[in-house]
């Protein structure tokens, strides 16, 4: 399109006195480099040739300054432009491509179609009529091919059946061939009422099914990836392929051609005789002629619904945020282009790319005038003119962020063309990806765009009603503190760690703690955004993962504790820190296992539910529709369960020493994560108060770990900042072991070796103080002392 325009620039000054400086852009760099444009108001730009399926992407800027009228609206200058006559322009051109949000927002320049050409003179050799239906053209290819390259040419060089590169939406074409039956409103890729993606069925692996097999007999089997444009119109039209699958830039490149009197254009692109039942069924149009109201009857009595998909074209388009002087300026400059007598030059020139979009356009004399053959070119302009007919057409997709969609459609193509891949696997990839893209982006507004560009009215939907920002953002405010000073905590740990006070507690089972607390908090603020299937579930894996460590460490903790002074028998007990790292992985395990079952069989996504709310209102929470409460269940009862185990634990060791012994903390510790995940259920099962329901739940996600964090972390905190992190208070140890266990015949005196018992037997009792591995004596009742050799919990 740069050279187009530059092509007029020169005589676009001489009548106007206007001069137009053009920069041409890669196509790839337009929507970054003209949204930064719009986006910071610097105005670089006066306007853009741009793809109409983009004018939604910039029409729709809620960031850009000026917004909503960031782009200009054109439809008064155009009512009183005579020059232009713009009743010209095909219908579909001047509607659906050049206009948006009611307004006319771009002048069209081009009028791309996708088209069929073929080897008038090939088939007629072969006695073959012009394909009708998909399955009839590779029918016909492996009848010419037999399976094999041939020379039609008697040149040496293989021709091939079919010449067709990849990508550029060509698979829109025969998706709605089986897809769309019943016109533009019938909803071909998507749900009208849900958005869902309408591919996960039987007609839609057929069709791409047939699509790959058709790049199959193209220039040595390679797949639509590997095949580039100009390399297979050069073979076309140097004749090498039958067939070639392209855009309609050949109804002027044809003229290069030494065949072209025997090239020619399928009129209507070749169809299917079964579509798509509301089931995603394939049903057959001669058995149910009312499913295909647009299908043609030929001849032979065969029954095809023909589809033409009509993508996007080049469209000029004003800036709103220049002066009005130089808005009229620049729409004078587009106008000029599209003017009758301007436009047919360039149709007509093969360089300038641009394609008929005029009713004009489409008159034979200009055409014979600068050089082409008379009845190939006639043949030509009246398969576009059938084209641009066809009542049952697709229009281009035209939501945010249309681009990511074709991509993942188009890769559809060559995943199929893999015979190792299984068409299921490669459809429920495409459907899951294209559900997580709309919900990325935003379902409801996704889905009242493509509803209005199907020329259907907005869905009537209850008023969205929401937490309130204030309630969000406190929340998040309140949890990344959290998460800073638990990780400042973790950093004065890891620093401290020799330190006995940090030592004996276990290095990294406190920081195995202090990890699962910063994942919870990490939950809440993902728990606090705009619900999408992303936050969604990794909120549910956060708040999992770090509960489960949390309670993993403290339920190993407490049940080291229980060992070692509930041994009523003062048998000796070994429990080191890596003995109980299985009760931690055990708990964590299981946990997961919930987890991984959880999102494969349903994953959270964000749902639409009227719990708490008016009757014409409705709230967007994480939920898993079917199976989401038993999941919810099953987890309340596992957690459930270890609180429970925990708790009775804690009371069994709540005589324990409290000099470095932790016993009583965890103890602690557990019965506040008990009561928070209590609060927790209550609210979840029954309050609905949006957001009542909101605070409650974050309040008790923050208390239940915060609260953990401090019991724990605090006392230690404080001993370090009085200098006594090495200190060691023996006389309590004493006051445990004495005042817990009646011990008074198998104590060993530690200075003399002397027994003051009958049976002389040495006693070894490991406990939970000190450090691991000191011996610290003991006083017994009967005059000798007891040997202890501690361990931390």
């Amino acid at each position: 399109m740069a050279y187009l325009m530059q092509k007029h620039v020169d005589s676009f000054r001489e009548e106007t006195g206007i001069t137009v400086n053009v920069n041409e852009l890669e196509w790839q760099n337009q929507i970054p480099e003209v949204m930064g444009d719009l986006l910071d108001g610097s105005v670089v730009y006066d306007g853009f040739i741009t793809r109409p399926d983009w004018l939604v992407d910039f029409f729709s800027c809620e960031a850009c300054p000026g917004y909503p009228t960031v782009l200009q609206d054109l439809s008064e200058l155009v009512r009183r432009d005579p020059n232009i006559q713009w009743t010209d322009v095909a219908p579909y051109f001047r509607s659906l491509n050049s206009n948006f949000g009611g307004q006319l927002l771009g002048i069209t320049l081009d009028g791309d179609i996708q088209s069929i050409y073929y080897r008038v003179d090939i088939l007629e050799q072969f006695n073959l009529p012009m394909p009708r239906t998909w399955n009839e053209m590779i029918a016909q290819v492996k009848q010419l091919t037999n399976g094999a390259d041939v020379d039609w040419n008697d040149d040496g060089e293989p021709d091939y059946g079919i010449c067709a590169y990849g990508g550029n939406s060509f698979f829109f074409n025969h998706i709605a061939s089986v897809m769309q039956s019943k016109g533009p409103t019938q909803g071909t890729l998507f749900d009208l009422d849900t958005l869902e993606p309408l591919c996960n069925n039987t007609a839609f692996k057929t069709a791409a099914l047939e699509f790959a097999e058709f790049y199959r007999y193209g220039p040595m089997g390679l797949p639509p990836v590997f095949r580039w444009q100009d390399s297979e119109r050069l073979r076309f039209l140097n004749g090498r392929c039958v067939f070639l699958l392209d855009w309609s830039d050949m109804t002027a490149a044809f003229n290069a051609s030494v065949y072209r009197d025997s090239i020619a254009m399928i009129p209507l692109f070749p169809g299917s005789t079964h579509v798509a039942d509301e089931n995603g069924e394939l049903i057959s149009c001669a058995d149910y002629p009312e499913e295909c109201p647009y299908a043609v009857t030929y001849e032979d009595g065969l029954v095809v619904n023909h589809a033409a998909y009509m993508p996007v074209s080049w469209t000029g388009a004003v800036s709103a945020q220049i002066p009005p002087r130089r808005r009229q300026a620049l729409y004078k400059f587009f106008a000029y282009l599209s003017q009758p007598d301007i436009s047919i030059m360039d149709v007509v020139d093969d360089l300038t790319g641009a394609n008929p979009y005029r009713f004009s356009q489409l008159e034979l004399e200009p055409w014979v005038a600068v050089g082409f053959p008379p009845v190939a070119t006639q043949r030509m302009l009246d398969s576009v003119n059938s084209i641009l007919k066809v009542k049952n057409q697709l229009p281009s997709l035209r939501v945010y962020n249309t681009n990511a969609y074709t991509v993942l459609y188009d890769g559809v193509v060559n995943s199929a063309f893999n015979t190792s891949l299984n068409i299921d696997d490669i459809v429920r990839k495409l459907y899951e990806d294209l559900d997580a893209l709309t919900d990325q982006v935003g379902r409801i507004r996704q889905l009242q765009l493509y509803r209005s560009n199907l020329g259907l009215p907005p869905k009537s939907f209850d008023e969205e009603v929401f937490v309130s920002d204030g309630a969000r953002y406190a929340m998040i405010a309140v949890a990344s503190v959290c998460a800073a000073l638990t990780l400042a905590v973790a950093v004065l740990v890891i620093v401290k760690r020799k330190v006995k006070v940090f030592h004996f507690a276990s290095v990294n089972y406190c920081l195995g703690i202090l990890l699962g607390a910063v994942l919870c908090f990490v939950a809440v603020i993902l728990y606090s955004v705009e619900p999408t299937t992303g936050s969604c579930t990794s909120a549910l894996w956060m708040v999992m993962v770090g509960i489960s460590l949390m309670l993993g460490t403290l339920f190993a903790k407490t049940y080291r504790a229980w060992r070692l002074f509930d041994n009523q028998r003062l048998s000796k007990v070994r429990l080191r820190d890596i003995d109980i790292l299985p009760v931690v992985l055990v708990v964590v395990g299981l946990a997961l296992v919930i987890l991984v079952v959880w999102t494969a069989v349903e994953m959270p996504t964000p749902t639409p539910t009227k719990d708490g709310v008016g009757d014409d209102e409705y709230i967007v929470v994480c939920n898993s529709s079917n199976n989401g409460l038993a999941f919810f269940i099953t987890t309340v009862c596992y957690f459930g369960v270890l609180l429970l185990v925990a708790c009775l634990l804690g009371f069994k060791t709540r005589k324990a020493g409290e000099a470095f012994n932790e016993s009583k903390l965890v103890a602690l510790s557990v019965y506040n994560l008990a009561f928070c995940s209590v609060l927790l259920v209550v609210v979840v099962l029954v309050l609905n108060d949006p957001d009542a329901r909101f605070i409650l739940v974050c309040v008790a996600v923050l208390i239940g770990v915060f609260f953990t964090v401090a019991i724990l972390f605090v006392p230690k905190i404080y001993i370090l900042a009085r200098g006594r992190g090495d200190q060691v208070r023996v006389s309590n140890l004493q006051s445990t072991l004495i005042g817990s266990r009646r011990a008074t015949t198998h104590c060993t005196s530690a200075t003399s070796g002397s027994s003051n018992s009958a049976t002389s037997t040495a006693l070894e009792y490991t406990v939970t103080v000190a450090a691991d591995g000191d011996r610290v004596p003991m006083p017994c009742s009967c005059g000798g002392s007891l040997l202890v050799r501690v361990q931390s919990v």
